[in-house]
């Protein structure tokens, strides 16, 4: 996977305001918020889309409608109906009707499914990206080794809040350039791929109480 990092003097990482912090700043960073983890939806049975809930780019909860898919019959049925719910409770036991919803939190990365689309049992969808992280560089001194699972705690320029574990790291040859990946946990929902994020790596966790 290739990731787009950002790097930026260490000036600009400390002059941002970030949140108030009770564990040892590592290293200061900029980053770039990408997905990954990408997983499809696919038809459980062959029918015709009749509503399309989501579009792409749209953040999505578990059990959230994607889209709906009836055979043709049932299709049929809800198109002369003048209540879908009650059309779908006469007839859902004759005919297969379901509502396909996202198994996990994600991000909506590409919609096939089409209002009147005619599908097979087995076409994608949707395609869902699972997972984020921000791939981010810092040029600053590092004040204490690195480790995988080290907490992050970042802040876009738009002023959403996140924390992270990071989970790889790299130095670039010999220019003191650290190369980070860091995964969001619990992203928040206006989170967009590209969103720009500051932040810090801490050191271990001594919070306050």
């Amino acid at each position: 996977m290739n990731f787009l990092t950002l790097f930026a003097a260490c000036a600009f990482a400390a002059g941002a305001a970030e949140p108030a912090l009770k564990t040892l700043p590592y290293a200061t960073f900029t980053g770039t918020a990408t997905v990954e983890g990408f997983a499809g939806v696919y038809a459980p049975f062959g029918g015709r889309i009749t509503e399309v809930a989501v579009s792409s780019g749209a953040r999505v909860e578990k059990g959230e409608l994607l889209a709906e898919l009836a055979s043709e019959e049932m299709a049929a049925v809800l198109a002369a109906a003048r209540s879908k719910k009650k059309a779908v409770e006469e007839w859902g036991s004759h005919y297969k009707y379901q509502e396909i919803r996202s198994p996990s939190p994600a991000l909506v990365s590409a919609v096939d499914a089409k209002k009147g689309l005619t599908v097979s049992e087995g076409d994608r969808l949707f395609l869902l990206a699972e997972k984020f992280y921000v791939s981010a560089g810092t040029t600053c001194g590092l004040y204490a080794p690195l480790a995988e699972g080290m907490e992050a705690r970042l802040t876009s320029r738009a002023g959403i809040e996140a924390r992270g574990t990071l989970r790889h790291f790299t130095r670039i040859g010999e220019t003191g350039v650290w190369q980070l990946l860091i995964e969001l946990v619990s992203p928040p929902k206006d989170l967009r791929a590209g969103d720009v994020f500051f932040g810090s790596v801490l050191g271990p966790a001594k919070k306050e109480r």
